[in-house]
């Protein structure tokens, strides 16, 4: 049975994570995180303020980050947990995130083999209380030292693309796991089916606008090379992995987000 078949594959998900969890902090090297605080409605608020952790107060924070699959106390449906930083280790670590990113991506094919108008409440049915877009975002770990590490914010723009009628009901279909707060659940899952409906019945080839608002998320750009231009540049909801060198790298904080300071870019 497929429900049980996704539980299982969480499981091994959540006990990789675990024994991952278990052993890096003994080799940190160098360590920072920032807290970002729990939203608990869908808008993006006008500022974000990051509050920095170091030494054992960012390890633990990293810890929850890694395994946090679950929503928190509080937190809006529509929003994701996040705390980005970066972690120097003295032990490569690249098999082992191998593994749960590998983990987290068969999870993602279980679930998404099922036809598009039922995934949501398969999810809900078989992992109550998780946050799939928490579950699948990948841990980013590096086998080289980088010599500068900036980290920013990006998206809170908006975006327009030609997306064809299947991807649509997919997204429609995918916003099952945010009900506004409003609306009960099987009153949304009505909501939501009526509109992959109506999208259905659009003549297939033809093509739909998208714009959408992407909201403000911290990124880290990685500079191993003396070259100027960034090597890597990654999502950063979660600490990223490097390998810790003669000196530490130079690193730009994350600043406060500021809505109107971006609106006037």
């Amino acid at each position: 049975m497929l429900i049980f078949d996704i539980r299982q594959q969480f499981q091994i998900l959540d006990t990789l994570v675990k024994s991952f969890n278990a052993t890096w902090p003994e080799s940190v090297e160098h360590i920072q995180v920032w807290s970002l605080p729990i939203l608990n409605e869908a808008a993006t608020p006008d500022s974000i303020e990051p509050m920095l952790l170091e030494g054992s107060a960012a390890i633990r924070a990293a810890r929850d980050a890694f395994a946090g699959f679950h929503y928190r106390v509080g937190q809006h449906p529509a929003t994701v947990a996040r705390a980005p930083g970066w972690i120097a280790l003295r032990e490569g670590v690249i098999d082992q995130v191998r593994a749960i990113n590998e983990a987290k991506d068969q999870l993602r094919l279980m679930i998404q083999s099922k036809p598009a108008g039922s995934r949501a409440r398969l999810a809900r049915e078989a992992l109550p209380g998780v946050s799939l877009l928490q579950t699948y975002r990948h841990v980013f770990a590096f086998a080289d030292a980088p010599r500068q590490i900036l980290f920013s914010w990006a998206g809170h723009t908006t975006a327009s693309r030609h997306i064809s009628r299947a991807h649509a009901v997919r997204m429609v279909d995918e916003s099952r796991n945010h009900p506004p707060v409003h609306i009960e659940p099987e009153v949304w899952d009505d909501v939501v089916a009526t509109e992959i409906r109506q999208i259905s019945s659009i003549e297939p080839g033809s093509a739909l606008a998208l714009r959408r608002t992407i909201a403000p998320h911290p990124r880290a750009m990685l500079y191993f090379s003396d070259a100027p231009i960034h090597d890597a540049t990654v999502h950063a909801n979660v600490p990223l992995i490097v390998r810790s060198g003669f000196e530490p790298p130079v690193v730009k904080s994350l600043k406060r987000f500021e809505r109107e300071q971006r609106s006037a870019l």
